[in-house]
């Protein structure tokens, strides 16, 4: 019961722009606030999504409303993996070693000139401005419209 009642809360808080808010606020971005002795900069170091789900459209909101820089996770198509995590968090190492793998969360596709997702690159495009600011809930690139825009 108690289980079903942690499910619940996470199901109705989780897609929440206000709950991703409070608790990366409590956590560290209470040091972006004018004035205060602890008063800092925050840059954002890797992170990224494999696909444009409720999380990434607040986090990428997050980043344009306090205007944090950033460096997205990852460029590169393919990574150097010793093993593997299953769904569960079990790591399973690769029994031959290192292999490369290929990184759907990448900007680039394995081809290293296409965009593998072009809704990455125009939801990060706005926040590079300054101020930030976000194109919340664009739509994905239609190559056949706008060529060469879209990474191919």
């Amino acid at each position: 019961l108690i289980l079903l009642g942690v499910l619940w809360y996470y199901a109705l808080n989780a897609p929440l722009y206000k709950a991703l808010e409070d608790e990366l606020d409590s956590k560290w971005g209470f040091v972006l606030h004018d004035g205060n002795d602890y008063t800092a900069p925050v840059w954002m170091g890797e992170f990224g999504a494999g696909q444009k789900g409720t999380y990434w459209v607040n986090f990428v909101e997050y980043l344009s409303k306090r205007d944090l820089d950033f460096a997205y996770w990852p460029l590169n198509a393919d990574k150097l993996a010793e093993g593997y995590f299953d769904d569960w968090g079990g790591w399973h190492p690769y029994p031959n070693g290192a292999q490369w793998d290929e990184d759907t969360y990448s900007i680039l596709d394995e081809d290293y000139y296409t965009v593998r997702a072009p809704w990455r690159v125009l939801d990060l495009r706005p926040l590079m401005d300054s101020p930030a600011g976000a194109v919340m809930n664009s739509q994905p690139c239609q190559r056949d419209v706008l060529g060469r825009v879209c990474g191919g």
